[in-house]
Parts: C-alpha cells; sequence; structure tokens
C-alpha cells in the first residue's frame, strides 16, 4: 500500500515537472522568435540605407503561424536580397501612429526616397500564452527599430552630426 502511494505521488510530480518544463520551453521559443523577427526588421532597415533600395516586409498568417516575406523595388539586388521566414509561436498585430490596429496580412514599407521607417507598434504574442508579449517600436527615421521603448525619442545633434558639421551649420545663424 506505501508503495502505491509513493509510486502515485512521485506520478503527480513527474507531472507537475513535464507541465512547467513544457511552459518553459514555450516562453523560450518565443522569446528567440521575438528576437530573431525583430533582426529581420533591423537588417531591412540597413539594407534600405546601404542598398538605397526600397523594401517591404509583407506579414501573412497562414496555418497558424506568422510568415514574413521581405521584397525588393531593385531588379538588380532584389532577387539577392529576397528572404521569407515563418515564426510557429508568435502572433502580430500592427497599430499605426493614429491608433488604428490592423493584422495580417499587412506590409511595412521602407523607403530610402522619402527616408521612411515605419511609425507604429508592432506587438508580437505568444501563440501558447496570451500573456506573454513584446513590442518592436518602429518610431520613423533616423530611430533604430528596437524593442519596448514607447514615444518618440529626440535624438540630440551631437549624436546625429559630427561637431564640424554642427559647428558650421551655427556659423550661419
Amino acid at each position: 500500500m506505501e508503495l502505491l502511494i509513493v509510486l502515485m505521488l512521485l506520478g503527480v510530480f513527474a507531472g507537475l515537472l513535464g507541465f512547467s518544463l513544457t511552459n518553459l520551453k514555450s516562453r523560450e521559443m518565443f522569446q528567440q522568435e521575438a528576437s530573431r523577427l525583430l533582426k529581420v526588421l533591423q537588417t531591412t532597415e540597413e539594407m534600405m540605407l546601404l542598398n538605397k533600395d526600397n523594401l517591404q516586409v509583407e506579414f501573412t498568417e497562414k496555418e497558424n503561424q506568422l510568415h514574413l516575406e521581405i521584397t525588393h523595388d531593385n531588379p538588380q539586388t532584389g532577387p539577392l536580397l529576397r528572404k521569407k521566414s515563418s515564426y510557429k509561436t508568435l502572433k502580430a498585430t500592427l497599430t499605426n501612429e493614429l491608433g488604428e490596429t490592423r493584422r495580417p496580412p499587412f506590409t511595412l514599407k521602407f523607403s530610402t526616397l522619402y527616408q521612411s521607417i515605419p511609425r507604429g507598434t508592432l506587438t508580437l504574442t505568444n501563440v501558447k500564452d496570451k500573456e506573454q508579449k513584446k513590442e518592436i517600436v518602429m518610431n520613423g527615421y533616423p530611430h533604430p527599430l528596437s524593442f519596448g521603448k514607447k514615444g518618440r525619442v529626440e535624438i540630440p545633434a551631437h549624436e546625429l552630426y559630427p561637431e564640424k558639421i554642427r559647428s558650421e551649420y551655427e556659423k550661419e545663424d
């Protein structure tokens, strides 16, 4: 009888431990995929600035997975830089500057012609745990894409322009 009680307690503890490990794995996978998506968007921004290309990041949702596809206007570099990726644990919601919310499909446009980087917030939610969220804040050009810094961040002139350029500009005034 005591042996059955011990085995039953071991079974309960093993079940609880297994559930905790599954939950921990889901949370870690969400963190990794969110970081990977941020890196893809940062790379898109860098490629736009370096190659003077207009790029689009198309978000779609198929079979409960988030899919991204990066496309380019430039016929020479477009095929080389075209990228597709999918994310199993992410759901995305885009909130623009006006507070309008969209679910996929939607497109983020990065344009060198207007030095335009999207503005708004991209909220990423864990498919298995709705409470786990990350926000990618897009404050437009020249602000970098990052996790969680809400609102427009003003960059001081001394960080944007070298001292020589600033002193020339200040002399003209």
